[in-house]
């Protein structure tokens, strides 16, 4: 952050002093990261979670259709060939076959996260440092102005966020403190293991 100034003395004759307090860059005692135990979570997709899938598409492609004596009537399409052409797949077997895909991809990023945030509370749990407050502070300050809106976007009431908003300040306070820590010692564990993005890493993950 920007340092605070203090205890200026301008002078005829005399050179311009002053006092200047900042926050430096914390020193982090990094612990060896290699050998930690971490648990993957299964990866198995069943037949119920794709029932589940399917007819939720069932349900996207319903239409209302008038019938006497009623205003509308919900039409579900039935599970079949003819639908998953309607959504764009030659076969209801073929259907089943990419939802199943969907999801396993979809299970397996999540088991890959829940992988990495075991590693990254394992390594801030063995290597306690303190951080800047400044920037604690402003990252919390972000958060919840994203939580606020966040909120607004659902439909709450703007005096219903305004009522949360001590229980939120407190909520992005310790989210933020975590988030800040987790920047710091990421950064020390890539500096101590020689890792580095490509420019051809960068640019891929902008195209994306």
């Amino acid at each position: 952050s920007d340092p605070e100034v203090t205890e200026v003395s301008l002078d005829d004759g005399r050179p311009l002093a002053f006092t200047a307090q900042c926050e430096i860059m914390p020193e982090i005692p990094l612990r060896p990261v290699r050998g930690l135990k971490l648990t993957r979570p299964a990866v198995a997709v069943t037949d119920a979670q794709v029932d589940a899938v399917l007819t939720a598409l069932q349900e996207r492609y319903a239409t209302l259709e008038p019938v006497p004596g009623v205003e509308k009537v919900k039409r579900v399409p039935p599970l079949d060939d003819a639908f998953a052409a309607l959504v764009g797949v030659e076969t209801l077997e073929a259907l089943r076959g990419r939802v199943r895909d969907d999801l396993t991809r979809t299970l397996t990023a999540q088991a890959q996260r829940a992988v990495e945030e075991q590693a990254v509370q394992k390594l801030l749990d063995q290597t306690p440092f303190e951080v800047p407050p400044s920037l604690v502070q402003s990252q919390a300050e972000r958060l919840l102005r994203e939580s606020q809106w966040r909120l607004l976007s659902q439909g709450a009431a703007p005096d219903e966020v305004e009522s949360r908003k001590t229980l939120l300040a407190e909520s992005s306070q310790q989210g933020a403190l975590r988030q800040v820590k987790t920047f710091f010692l990421l950064r020390q564990v890539a500096k101590a293991q020689g890792l580095a993005a490509t420019e051809p890493e960068i640019e891929q993950r902008i195209a994306a």
